[in-house]
């Protein structure tokens, strides 16, 4: 034995052991799980903003003009509304009168006098005697849009064949004016001409 190095007594040598084998170093601290904060559940408000079809709501007053939903939405989901854009009335169609002209003439409109003849007016307007050609543009004059409005069933039986689908008489039956004429789908009520175009061709 080396005298130079004490040796510890038997009790304390024993207390040593004891110390160390029953306690040991400390552990470590654990580290505390992060808490997962639950999805929160949408409240009734957010559910009923969630489901609302923007098309299907009605108009809200807003510093007293009425406002309606656009369909559109905003980032937080809420109905956008609008003022309703006021509605434009539509104006009148007013008919076209062509331009009239006392002898038939191509682009015009002519009235008759006392004594003319439907295919007398032909000839007048597009220079073509008398003949199948004269037949079939009487025919086609007759069935002009702007014509239709004069035209009546035929009476005698020579229009009855020749001009089945219908003529133009030359009766004082209509109303004076080419505006009340053009304006009125049967040429009007009174007692003057026809004004009859004469397209072209």
């Amino acid at each position: 034995m080396n005298p130079l190095i004490p040796v510890a007594g038997a009790g304390a040598l024993a207390g040593m052991i004891a110390y160390f084998s029953s306690s040991g170093p400390e552990p470590a601290p654990r580290r505390a799980k992060k808490k997962v904060e639950p999805t929160p559940e949408p409240t009734p408000e957010e559910e009923e903003i969630d489901g609302q079809d923007c098309d299907a709501l009605g108009p809200t007053m807003v510093e007293g003009v009425e406002m309606w939903p656009t369909g559109e939405r905003n980032a937080d989901g809420t109905c956008i509304y609008a003022p309703l854009e006021p509605e434009v009335p539509e104006e009148p169609e007013v008919p076209e009168y062509p331009p009239v002209n006392p002898i038939p003439k191509p682009g015009t409109a002519s009235q008759p006098v006392y004594g003319d003849t439907f295919f007398g007016m032909i000839t007048k307007a597009y220079g073509i005697p008398a003949g199948a050609e004269r037949l079939q543009r009487s025919r086609e004059v007759i069935a002009h849009p702007k014509n239709l409005r004069f035209v009546r069933a035929p009476q005698k039986e020579f229009d009855q064949k020749y001009l089945p689908d219908g003529v133009i008489p030359l009766t004082p039956m209509f109303a004076c004016t080419i505006e009340e004429q053009y304006s009125s789908p049967d040429g009007g009520v009174g007692g003057c001409y026809p004004f009859i175009f004469f397209p072209e061709f």
